[in-house]
């Protein structure tokens, strides 16, 4: 006799705990590897590929936190979570809430998008804009290279990421 297959609501519970766990490897596990060399896969981030996304994630010290997954149509799951960064943290702002529906191929995850697109609502004019405007005034050349969303992220860009993000620290504890 052979167990259940696991429902999407238990696949979703797994790769959220991944990537609350900054398992990368497990995390990829996940995802259709069709899949890969897009962003669809990823919930929320500044890069191309899913790969690259969870670079990104790194250099900006980003944290997501499970709060549940259920099943939902069509062989989908529907999940809150919560996340924050270095940024929001030190702005002050409270972890954001956003539900996500995690969509499956046959071979895995082929989405996860924000559901009523509350999730970016909140964050970018809280946390994001707020770093993108110091960045721009304090780091003309960098913002320049940052922020050129036409070019997928790359050492150089992660780079500058992981350095402003701790600059952006360092100064708004100094303020």
């Amino acid at each position: 006799m052979t167990a259940p297959a696991p429902t999407p609501a238990q696949v979703a519970t797994a790769y959220w705990q991944a990537l609350e766990a900054g398992d990368r490897e497990a995390a990829l596990g996940f995802v259709d590897p069709t899949a890969l060399d897009s962003g669809d896969p990823a919930p929320f981030g500044r890069a191309g590929t899913y790969a690259s996304i969870l670079d990104w994630y790194e250099a900006v010290d980003w944290q997501w936190r499970l709060n549940e997954c259920v099943d939902f149509d069509d062989g989908a799951a529907k999940c809150s979570v919560t996340a924050g960064n270095a940024w929001s943290e030190v702005l002050g702002v409270e972890p954001v809430t956003g539900i996500f529906i995690v969509r499956f191929g046959e071979n895995g995850i082929i989405e996860v998008e924000d559901q009523v697109d509350n999730f970016l609502a909140q964050w970018g004019p809280q946390v994001f804009e707020v770093f993108f405007d110091w960045v721009t005034e304090n780091h003309p050349d960098d913002a320049a290279i940052m922020f050129d969303f036409s070019v997928d992220t790359n050492p150089e860009i992660l780079s500058l990421y992981e350095l402003n993000t701790a600059r952006f620290v360092e100064a708004q504890q100094t303020e």
